[in-house]
């Protein structure tokens, strides 16, 4: 009786340990516990007797064998659950997620253990992530049930859950959630952290943290991919501090860490970037030598492959200004990727690919074509994409339609005027309603397009009503962490101040919220150093002066714009207007 009594002495200072009483290991020490007092009963009560050898045999190898599943499940998936997860690792890390639709439309009915389906759904995450819907991503991780997690694996979905929400806009919650998981020692911490500040318009801390950062990634392979987003985030940072040299050895650490993990994300974001800083330099040689490399990578069979490349060849050739070969790559690329996409997704092809060929000055009647063919089905479409598909095609049809060859689509702009005019506000505000709170971002994209629609469709110019709109935004994104975007907002609130100059009677009121707004996005601009934005902010900056009559600072601040050598090109026709007014006048 005693043995048993220590038996029982044993299991209960076993669950008297922390990491015993964790649910992952709680249930499957029960369940054997329980196989291991039924043999003792079995033997109590002489079911089973010593000389029942074989039985005994097999009754301890399964315990055995129970014991060794339950060890190794409870640090991940086994068996065929392993084999399937690793299968749909493999198809994101190819980069088919724009191919596969289906790859999440059901989960496998034999995922039943809780590693199985954490595995499943951080998989999932990653896949909408690449697809560029970081709501759903979060929906995903916030799903995950915390408790059945270990300490390093909470860690790494409270990192998670913060990386999506820098990107859906709500920087302050992802901040306070990075408070609850502080370690100055991991670099994934420290990386976030300085995407925070960077936000923030606060370069040197992002810098300094990205120098933590670095100076803690692990001398081995053992995280891959940190040590990626490290080097090539560390790479950039520098290219905003203005170190050429720091950037592009930093883009190449990162290029070759992307080849060694043959992920076609890493490989497409790292090539990218250090060919860019190359071309910006002027070493065309290298440009070459790396894009042909790149190339060897590009799979055609792959959707989301040859939207890269093309979008990147386009990028490059409006860079070296060469419009020929511009022109010709959007054409080639409009027709070799439309016929790989079908339903919603080739509607917003063709708006997209209007957008980009009337920025190119090119003849838009094919895509306009399809466009109107499809008029109907654009109604279909699902907010806010539905309003973004109009905006963008009532834009440039405004600045075509006058032209006789372009009259034939004007029943297209009467019918898209029609929805702007009456139906977009109510189909904003319905989309604002259903938008969660750390939607913070798009629920600012569309507050801006509510500012735009009153100013549209009122009969009457409220300069007052508008100029508060745009400042509670620009208060919304103060209050979320986002600098970079309250600089954009005190340049459209300047550039909706010099509209009202044309329809309130007394300019004064504001010409001198003009003067307010430019000193504070001035003021800010110099925070931001060669932030990518900046350049825009620059080109912005220099119109408006110019606007003001003081030529001197217009001419500082185009000839900042120029310095960068990114070129106008690269930019909405809007801007590419600024820039020539400012050519012409300076």
């Amino acid at each position: 009786m005693s043995d048993y009594l220590n038996i029982i002495s044993l299991i209960i200072e076993l669950f008297s340990k922390e990491r015993f009483r964790h649910p992952r290991i709680f249930n499957r020490l029960i369940v054997g516990i329980i196989f291991i007092f039924l043999l003792i009963y079995f033997y109590i009560f002489g079911w089973i007797t010593s000389q029942d050898r074989t039985v005994m045999i097999i009754l301890f190898s399964l315990i055995f064998l129970y014991a060794f599943i339950a060890y190794k499940a409870v640090n991940g998936p086994i068996g065929l659950s392993r084999m399937k997860l690793n299968e749909i690792e493999s198809v994101i890390e190819q980069g088919l997620s724009w191919n596969r639709d289906d790859l999440f439309s059901k989960m496998p009915i034999y995922f039943i253990d809780f590693t199985e389906i954490y595995k499943y759904k951080t998989l999932q995450a990653r896949y909408f992530i690449e697809r560029n819907d970081f709501k759903k991503a979060y929906e995903i991780y916030n799903s995950i049930d915390e408790r059945k997690l270990f300490k390093n694996e909470k860690r790494k979905l409270y990192q998670n859950k913060a990386f999506t929400l820098i990107y859906l806009g709500n920087i302050s919650k992802a901040d306070e959630l990075l408070e609850t998981i502080k370690d100055e020692k991991d670099p994934m911490y420290l990386m976030l952290k300085s995407i925070i500040f960077e936000n923030a318009g606060n370069i040197d801390s992002a810098s300094k943290y990205l120098q933590k950062a670095l100076n803690n990634i692990p001398g081995d392979d053992s995280e891959i991919n940190i040590k990626f987003l490290v080097y090539n985030n560390f790479g950039r940072i520098r290219r905003i501090e203005g170190n050429d040299i720091d950037t592009i050895y930093y883009y190449r650490k990162s290029v070759e860490l992307a080849k060694k993990q043959k992920n076609k994300q890493l490989l497409h974001v790292s090539y990218q970037n250090l060919i860019h800083s190359y071309l910006l330099q002027g070493e065309y040689d290298k440009v070459n030598e790396y894009f042909e490399e790149y190339q060897e990578f590009i799979d055609i069979n792959i959707l989301n492959d040859l939207i890269e490349l093309y979008n990147f060849i386009i990028e490059l050739d409006s860079q070296k200004l060469d419009f020929n070969s511009l022109r010709k790559n959007i054409v080639d690329g409009y027709f070799k990727l439309r016929d790989k996409i079908d339903g919603i997704k080739r509607l917003c092809f063709d708006v997209n690919a209007l957008r980009i060929m009337f920025n190119a000055n090119m003849d838009l009647d094919n895509v306009l074509e399809e466009i109107n063919k499809n008029i109907e089905c654009y109604f279909s479409i699902k907010m806010p994409d539905k309003y973004f598909c109009f905006k963008e095609i009532i834009q440039v049809l405004k600045e075509v339609i006058n032209y006789s060859y372009y009259q034939k689509f004007y029943p297209l702009y009467q019918k898209i005027s029609f929805y702007i005019r009456n139906l977009a506000l109510p189909d904003i505000e319905n989309y604002i309603d259903s938008l969660k709170d750390y939607e913070v971002y798009e629920r600012c994209e569309l507050e801006k397009e509510k500012i735009i629609l009153i100013k549209y469709c009122n009969e009457i110019y409220d300069f007052d009503r508008l100029y508060k709109n745009m400042i509670d935004v620009k208060d919304i994104y103060g209050n979320n962490g986002m600098f970079i975007d309250m600089i954009d907002m005190d340049l459209n609130i300047v550039d909706e101040c010099f509209n009202a100059c044309r329809y309130v009677a007394e300019h004064n009121e504001p010409l001198n919220k003009i003067r307010e707004h430019l000193k504070l996005a001035e003021d800010n601009v110099s925070k931001i150093k060669n932030h990518p934005k900046a350049n825009e902010f620059n080109l912005r900056l220099a119109y408006y002066f110019l606007g003001l009559g003081d030529k001197i600072k217009a001419k500082y601040y185009l000839d900042k714009f120029e310095v960068s050598g990114v070129a106008i090109a690269n930019y909405a026709f809007w801007l590419q207007g600024y820039y020539n007014i400012l050519k012409l006048n300076l």
